[in-house]
């Protein structure tokens, strides 16, 4: 079970409090800390959850990076990656994870995620993504089990043969981003292998107020790395002769707000969709474009 956190204690700490619950044996706990200082209780709760366990400190923050730790240094064959405020109630979440990758070529899994205090109708669609138009669709809230092509970070298991095969997580969407997860998933999609989305294995997802990748700025907040993090994710997926679909694709969404005068995300928008452009002239394209 691999956890990355910042500055989130005491959300980290109830966390593992769930995880120590679980039945399924034998399990290994990696947290890997960002906290600025280092979270002293994280690695005094880790001592008493009575499971191996490793605690890491890394000064650079960064979900990818941190989770990339953690797998360098992860004994198991299952790699189990979770948010740190999340409460889970069922003992038999990991045994889950666990009895869903053992299905026919499944090499990752997406759980369910339940936002606390959403009381919204759960989406219908399952994670969901379609890189060339720039579309994350769909939601890890879905009540139905079927096989997709994204993850949600804060619930997501996977085989270490896959990502021996397809790769780990890509650096370069920096800290914060938003869709890392998917970038791991059209790449295990791509490598033969379905990603199972199971309902069973559900938590609630808790919404810590500050810390994490919570983004500070009116720059970074959500919309802005949507549309950044898209570009990325089409930049390593896509060929560039789609570039102009997408790019008119990604324009027009981020010139609806307007029509409602949102102007304050039309600017994120915006301003999300030309820093990714950015990104995507500068860095290098990978060799697996097609």
């Amino acid at each position: 079970v691999i956890i990355p956190t910042k500055d989130r204690e005491r959300f980290t700490i109830s966390t593992l409090r769930d995880i120590s619950r679980q039945l399924y044996r034998p399990l290994e706990v990696i947290v890997v800390d960002q906290s600025l200082p280092p979270a002293t209780g994280i690695r005094k709760s880790l001592e008493s959850i009575g499971l191996p366990y490793l605690y890491l400190w890394v000064a650079t923050p960064g979900a990818s990076r941190a989770r990339n730790t953690a797998i360098s240094r992860a004994k198991g064959d299952i790699l189990l990656f979770l948010d740190d405020d999340v409460r889970i109630d069922d003992e038999c979440f990991v045994s889950h994870h666990v009895g869903a990758l053992e299905g026919p070529l499944v090499g990752a899994v997406c759980g369910r995620v339940i936002q606390d205090g959403d009381h919204r109708k759960p989406s219908g669609l399952p994670p969901t993504a379609w890189p060339s138009l720039g579309l994350v669709l769909g939601g890890p809230s879905c009540e139905r089990a079927a096989f997709v092509n994204n993850l949600a970070g804060g619930n997501m298991s996977v085989w270490r043969t896959v990502l021996d095969q397809v790769g780990l997580f890509d650096e370069e969407f920096g800290a914060p981003c938003l869709y890392e997860e998917t970038d791991l998933a059209l790449r295990i999609r791509a490598g033969g292998n379905r990603i199972a989305f199971r309902p069973d294995c559900c938590l609630t997802h808790l919404r810590a107020p500050s810390g994490g990748q919570r983004p500070g700025g009116t720059f970074h907040d959500s919309r802005f790395l949507s549309f950044r993090d898209a570009t990325l994710v089409f930049r390593n997926h896509c060929s560039r002769l789609a570039l102009p679909v997408f790019w008119s694709s990604m324009a027009c969404r981020a010139t609806l707000p307007i029509f409602k005068l949102h102007w304050r995300n039309v600017i994120q928008d915006w301003s999300g969709l030309i820093a990714g452009t950015r990104m995507y002239f500068k860095l290098e394209m990978p060799k697996n474009s097609h």
